[in-house]
């Protein structure tokens, strides 16, 4: 199948490539006069993907998380409301979204209430799922995040020794 488009200084002819790989794909841009082939990985590797919020059984070894909100506990005397809608007794629960960079965390080990992560600098941290909620990353984006947050520590570690 071949088609001319008149440019107003001679004919451009475009013909459909016989290609041998089967998810190859040909994106004409005809305004430009130019072709390129578009393989399915390419189209793949621009695709975003969604964390999934993990209940706590969810969490396996080997997962890359990171704390979606917070949560945490105050003495309900704090507030100088009626008695009737906070008893004194009671803690008052409260979800924030934590403060610092959301870095993908490697779950190394699981004994619920609380899962051991290493940091993407390679350190451990004890996180304990009563207080933090977790979300599951896509492969990857962790590994991928988790080497340019190393580089960037390197080249800081780098410039201060200078």
């Amino acid at each position: 199948m071949a088609f001319t488009i008149a440019d107003g200084e001679g004919k451009v002819t475009f013909e459909r490539p016989q290609t041998s790989e089967p998810d190859a794909r040909r994106v004409c841009l005809l305004d430009m006069g130019r072709c390129r082939e578009t393989s399915e990985a390419e189209t793949k590797r621009d695709e975003s993907s969604l964390a999934h919020m993990l209940a706590p059984e969810e969490i396996r070894r080997g997962d890359f998380v990171t704390p979606l909100y917070v949560v945490s506990e105050w003495p309900s005397w704090y507030w100088d409301d009626d008695d009737a809608l906070h008893p004194r007794d009671e803690l008052v629960r409260i979800r924030s979204t934590p403060c610092d960079e959301a870095a993908p965390l490697e779950v190394i080990g699981v004994c619920l209430p609380f899962v051991l992560v290493e940091t993407p600098q390679r350190d451990g941290k004890t996180l304990d799922v009563r207080r933090v909620r977790l979300a599951r990353l896509d492969h990857a984006f962790a590994k991928r995040t988790r080497r340019a947050l190393r580089q960037r520590e390197k080249r800081e570690r780098a410039r201060a020794k200078k």
